[in-house]
C-alpha cells in the first residue's frame, strides 16, 4: 500500500456512483399441474420505506468504524432525525444528529433547509450529519455552506457502504479544526478517508 495522500478537503466530490438501482429478486410460481410449468416471473420491488432503512443502517455501520455509535430515533418522535449519538474522537467527544436519504435523484435543497430548521433545537456543538445515497443538488450544497449550525453532508454508496463525498461547512470545520479528508490508494483505486489529526479514522 503507498502512503495516503492527504488533502485539506471541504469540498464536495462528485459522488463516483450514482445511486445504482434497486436489486430485483424474483418470484417463481409453479402450476399445479403435471406439466411442471412456471408462471410469468414476477419482480420483488422494495419499497421506499425498506430502502430507507436499508440505508439507514448502512449509515449506522458506517459510523461505528469511524468510532461513532448511533442509535435510531422514534419515527413518530424524530422530527426528521433518523439517529442521535456520540462521536468519540481522539481527543473530543461530539453529540451528533443524523438524517438518511436513499433517493435515485441529488437531495434536493429543501431537504437541507428541512434539516437545518431542526438543527436550530439542538445544542450549537451538536454536529448535523446529512447523508445521500444520490448526491446533492448545486443549490442544496450552496444553502448547506450557508448554515449556521456545525454540519457535514456525505454522500454513501450503497454498494460498497464507502464515502463518496463529504463536505463540512464552516462551523463544523471551526468545530472540528482537526477533521480533514483525504485520500488512500488502495486496491488500484483511490478510497475517500477521514482523518482526525494525524490518525486516520476506521
Amino acid at each position: 500500500m503507498t502512503a495516503p495522500t492527504w488533502r485539506r478537503c471541504c469540498l464536495l466530490g462528485r459522488a463516483q456512483c450514482a445511486h445504482p438501482a434497486v436489486r430485483k429478486g424474483v418470484v417463481l410460481k409453479r402450476k399445479l399441474s403435471n406439466t411442471s410449468e412456471y408462471s410469468d416471473v414476477q419482480p420483488v420491488v422494495s419499497t421506499n420505506r425498506e430502502k430507507g432503512l436499508a440505508f439507514e443502517e448502512q449509515v449506522v455501520t458506517l459510523m461505528q468504524s469511524l468510532n461513532c455509535e448511533l442509535r435510531a430515533t422514534q419515527q413518530s418522535q424524530d422530527g426528521g432525525i433518523d439517529h442521535q449519538g456520540s462521536w468519540t474522537l481522539p481527543d473530543l467527544e461530539v453529540e451528533v444528529v443524523t438524517q438518511c436519504k436513499n433517493e435515485s435523484k441529488p437531495v434536493g435543497v429543501h431537504y437541507v433547509r428541512e434539516f437545518h430548521g431542526v438543527l436550530s433545537f439542538f445544542p450549537p456543538t451538536t454536529v448535523g450529519l446529512f447523508a445521500s445515497a444520490s448526491g446533492y443538488s448545486l443549490y442544496a450544497q450552496r444553502f448547506f455552506l450557508r448554515m449556521s449550525h456545525p454540519a457535514i453532508l456525505c454522500s454513501v454508496d450503497t454498494e460498497s457502504g464507502r464515502l463518496t463525498s463529504v463536505l463540512l461547512n464552516d462551523h463544523a470545520q471551526t468545530l472540528l479544526p482537526k477533521l480533514t479528508v483525504g485520500s488512500l490508494f488502495m486496491n488500484q483505486e483511490h478510497a475517500l478517508v477521514l482523518t482526525y489529526g494525524d490518525k486516520i479514522l476506521g
